[in-house]
């Protein structure tokens, strides 16, 4: 007779896997664009988020994302850390919930199988499961000093379950 064995958190989930299995290229989302610049600095980094936030009233909120994590794909985690802002891709299950498909979140803390936190586009802490393809993309890091700029682009795109 199998053993029960206890269901682990996401967080240790996470941890468990090899790096190949988690960590997903930028490119894997938009099919080859070119790559971000070899050694981009913080002042390099503000001055293209600069220039998406001038630019993104004229595209849809997926091609601002995908811009936005080309600029961050140096900064690609595969957990998030308390305390931190991030933007990912995310879909939610729960029936009849408007959600962000592209939260720009800080992570407030961890649960069984997700985590939680503010919630920027929608004004409001929500929680996020992880475990069950519900995280279509790695975590990109936003700076406290870009939080602004980065909350100009039009990235927000609300879905409805």
């Amino acid at each position: 007779m199998p053993r029960n064995r206890r269901r682990s958190s996401f967080l240790t989930e996470v941890r468990r896997l090899k790096p190949k299995e988690v960590r997903t290229s930028v490119n894997s989302f938009i099919g080859g664009i070119e790559s971000v610049a070899d050694n981009p600095t913080p002042a390099n980094i503000m001055e293209r988020l600069i220039e998406l936030s001038d630019n993104s009233a004229n595209e849809t909120p997926q091609n601002n994302f995908y811009e936005l994590i080309k600029i961050l794909d140096e900064r690609t985690y595969d957990v998030p850390s308390i305390g931190d802002v991030f933007t990912f891709r995310y879909r939610a299950r729960t029936p009849n919930l408007i959600y962000d498909m592209h939260p720009v979140t800080e992570i407030r803390g961890f649960t069984k199988d997700g985590f939680y936190g503010w919630n920027y586009h929608l004004g409001m802490v929500r929680q996020y499961k992880g475990r069950d393809g519900r995280l279509l993309s790695n975590f990109y890091k936003i700076d406290p000093d870009e939080l602004d700029v980065v909350l100009s682009i039009n990235t927000k795109l609300l879905l409805q379950t």
